[in-house]
């Protein structure tokens, strides 16, 4: 598990996440068939417009 976040808005935080689960292949996120993962990822907050 793991958390990402910075005070200010912008793709800093996203792209800090997206590397990060990249990161975790290794810990077992994968499905036998190696393609598909187990359901987590990242979860961002929409801003409403």
């Amino acid at each position: 598990m793991g958390f990402v976040a910075t005070p200010e808005l912008g793709h800093e935080a996203v792209a800090l996440g997206v590397q990060a689960l990249a990161r975790l292949a290794h810990r077992g996120g994968l499905d036998a068939d190696g393609k598909s993962g187990d359901g987590a990822g990242l979860l961002i907050q929409v801003p409403h417009r």
